[in-house]
């Protein structure tokens, strides 16, 4: 009787300390009315802020001008350095077009780099739309779209040129800021046919 006894007082001691365990290994309880806290998604993988290849040295202020978007386009404005110009490859070059004295941009002339000319054709997937056209003629391939999106009211114009590992991108944007862009669609393409030569 008294081995009985011993053997389920011992029971009683091991299941005990297994539930003490369990409960300092769960997570705190969750007071009744409250929500548990959510959990952090994992960040992203980030984009390299450089190529691995240096590109060949371009200038920025010469790939398209003032003047020639005057000439082109036929009224004076001014062409400027945003703040992301530099910033990533994606932005190797980021003009803004806007009227002299004027801070806010009309139109923007882009040039991307890329490692080789296999990933500059991979990222023209990306930036690719149903409204495009090809441009005979120019660069590697060349394209132009124009598209009406309804929900924002707006009409995008743009302009991409693939010439190796480079990608120029001349766009602006009709729209209640923007009632009239600097250049027509056949406009940025006349400039773009200008910028392309200049490229390495």
């Amino acid at each position: 009787m008294h081995r009985l006894i011993t053997v389920g007082f011992a029971l009683l001691m091991a299941c005990g300390n297994k539930q003490e365990d369990a409960a300092k290994s769960a997570p705190p309880a969750v007071p009744q009315g409250e929500s548990a806290p959510a959990m952090k998604p994992s960040q992203p993988a980030r984009a390299p802020a450089t190529v691995k290849t240096p590109p060949p040295p371009i200038d920025c202020a010469t790939l398209v001008t003032a003047a020639e978007v005057e000439q082109v386009c036929g009224k004076p404005y001014e062409i400027v350095p945003t703040a992301m110009e530099g910033t990533s490859p994606l932005m190797h070059c980021n003009r803004a077009i806007r009227d002299p004295g004027k801070k806010f941009p009309l139109a923007h002339v882009q040039l991307h780099v890329f490692d080789d000319a296999a990933a500059a054709k991979g990222y023209t997937k990306i930036d690719s739309n149903d409204a495009q056209q090809s441009i005979e003629g120019l660069g590697d391939r060349a394209v132009s779209s124009v598209r009406e999106d309804d929900k924002l009211k707006d009409t995008r114009y743009a302009v991409g040129v693939l010439k190796g590992r480079w990608y120029l991108k001349l766009h602006s944007t009709k729209s209640s800021l923007v009632p009239e862009p600097p250049c027509t669609i056949d406009q940025l393409v006349a400039l773009a046919k200008l910028a392309t030569p200049r490229l390495p």
